[in-house]
């Protein structure tokens, strides 16, 4: 008679006559493993529909000509509703006359790189003798007044999955990161439950003299065990996807914050325009 650890480990069972297949549970398990599947799916999908991101100007770039100024920069996050314009100051100046502009700015605007704005300085009365800097702005049509934290809130995932989550986001959104935490919970009480499970059937096989009469505690601990199993890996999972979104969405937060003091100084020196960029902190 093979040991119960033997047992465990095989997929066949010695009982008396021959070897039978203990897969009378298969199916059971292969659905509950497709529905923990798609439970992760939909966790993932709530993570990131109910993300928000602030928009995100960068990568500022402007050239000059005897009549119009051309400022080019990369633009991330932004809606539709949302309102972008341009402001140009000088050094000595302060903010100069800018209305004659076209290009990318306004609403209706998408995300993407390389977009142009063009100033025509000369028709708006305009003399370029100085420095001068290019401000971007962008009004939101829903602006938020508490940025995202950083990603050390992931070790606040760590522990709680989706709580972390919610503090990454913009004024702490909550929207239905709550069901991370639950599905996680959910799930990891759930294995705990049917690990004891297994493990008081086991012992009764254990207690069983003849292996006919032991063979249904066997079945039992070996499906309580693979449930088990199952549950703990999906409630890890999700604990494992929500921790590295969070530190990556934090790591997202500083980039953003970093992006958002970024100008670019246009200087000229004998009539040359030299473009340098500028970073304040």
């Amino acid at each position: 008679m093979a040991t119960g650890k033997e047992l465990l480990i095989n997929k066949l069972i010695s009982c008396r006559g021959g070897w039978v297949r203990a897969n009378t549970y298969t199916n059971s398990v292969n659905m509950k493993l497709h529905i923990y599947k798609l439970l992760v799916v939909l966790v993932w999908t709530c993570i990131y529909n109910t993300s928000y991101c602030q928009p995100s100007v960068s990568n500022i770039r402007i050239e000059t000509d005897a009549n119009k100024v051309k400022v080019v920069y990369d633009l991330e996050s932004i809606s539709k509703e949302d309102s972008l314009y341009l402001q140009i100051e000088g050094r000595s100046r302060g903010p100069l006359n800018v209305k004659t502009v076209s290009g990318d700015l306004g609403k209706n605007l998408t995300s993407g790189k390389e977009k142009v704005i063009l100033w025509d300085y000369a028709l708006d009365g305009e003399q370029l003798n100085e420095e001068i800097r290019p401000i971007i702005k962008v009004i939101e049509s829903n602006p938020t007044s508490l940025a995202g934290g950083g990603p050390a809130n992931a070790f606040v995932s760590l522990l709680a999955p989706g709580v972390g989550n919610i503090f990454v986001q913009p004024n702490h959104r909550i929207g239905l990161r709550p069901l991370i935490t639950v599905a996680y919970g959910g799930l990891l009480g759930y294995s705990l439950v049917q690990k004891s499970k297994s493990n008081k059937q086991y012992n009764l096989y254990l207690k069983e003299r003849y292996e006919r009469d032991a063979l249904p505690y066997y079945n039992k601990a070996n499906r309580y065990h693979h449930e088990y199993i199952v549950t703990m890996s999906m409630a890890a999972t999700i604990l494992a996807v929500d921790v590295v979104y969070t530190y990556l969405k934090g790591l997202r937060n500083n980039q953003h914050k970093r992006n958002s003091k970024q100008s670019v100084m246009l200087q000229y020196i004998e009539k040359t325009p030299l473009i340098g960029l500028k970073y304040t902190f």
